[in-house]
């Protein structure tokens, strides 16, 4: 199992509960594209923090995209479809990962209510 990084490095020993999450999958493969957040003490999520490895053991993965599942190559099918194989596939599972919900609403409401 890897958690591959932009730069192509292997961070699942680095981020333990978020390997967890992924090895807890009911699958035998899966490419799901996200966005590793570490929170303050606030819930709000710091980018900064993501540099502090004391904080690595609580690092989350925000799962935005299912590339691939089970060998089957997803990427062109519609982002719709994909996001809810992602769903189906992560709810409820374990702390380390979460949905990033999709909003089909004007940016600018999102922004103002973020």
């Amino acid at each position: 199992m890897q958690l591959v990084t932009r730069a192509g490095n292997n961070f699942a020993s680095r981020f333990p509960l978020i390997a967890a999450a992924i090895a807890a999958l009911p699958v035998r493969s899966c490419v799901i594209d996200g966005e590793a957040i570490a929170c303050d003490e606030n819930g709000l999520s710091v980018f900064d923090l993501l540099h502090h490895q004391r904080r690595d053991q609580v690092v989350t993965l925000c799962a935005f995209d299912l590339l691939e599942l089970d060998g089957e190559n997803l990427r062109q099918m519609p982002i719709e479809h994909r996001k809810s194989k992602l769903l189906r596939l992560i709810r409820d599972r374990h702390p380390g990962i979460v949905f990033n919900a999709h909003y089909i609403v004007d940016g600018a409401i999102v922004f103002k209510n973020a």
